[in-house]
């Protein structure tokens, strides 16, 4: 169970790193996980690409970032309010804690190109219109 983290970066968007939330606190929201960056990702930065990272308290390294919260930019990114409660109704889910991560992975994109995006939503969760409600899939190719 993971979300793939990516920045837009160089006119395009790129796979920064992969978080994986507590398996045995899921239950309990945004409750510890992990976060390595993507070895190519690394690579870049190491080589002089000046890849950004995804926050300032996670910089780009080899290591696994963890802590016993999810990282804050996850959080900006998570629906919230009427965002949320659209999700939940989609999702046929209740609202609370155990929600969050369903919420992150399906709902939890962001059209600014200045925040990392979650990129675990499954196809069928989109309207029709292939509009996401927040942003286009345009700007992710």
């Amino acid at each position: 169970m993971q979300a793939t983290i990516q920045i837009f970066h160089h006119g395009r968007w790129r796979t920064a790193g992969m978080f994986t939330p507590d398996r045995s606190s899921l239950d309990l929201g945004i409750v510890g996980g992990g976060l390595p960056y993507d070895i190519d990702y690394v690579l870049d930065h190491a080589t002089g690409e000046t890849a950004p990272g995804v926050a300032l308290r996670y910089p780009v390294t080899f290591e696994l970032h963890r802590s016993d919260r999810w990282p804050a930019f996850l959080l900006d990114i998570m629906p919230t309010g009427a965002g949320r409660r659209v999700w939940l109704r989609r999702l046929d889910l209740r609202d609370g804690a155990e929600a969050d991560w369903e919420l992150l992975v399906k709902g939890g994109r962001k059209s600014s190109r200045q925040h990392p995006c979650c990129r675990g939503c499954n196809p069928p969760c989109w309207p029709a219109s292939g509009v996401h409600p927040g942003g286009d899939r345009r700007e992710e190719s």
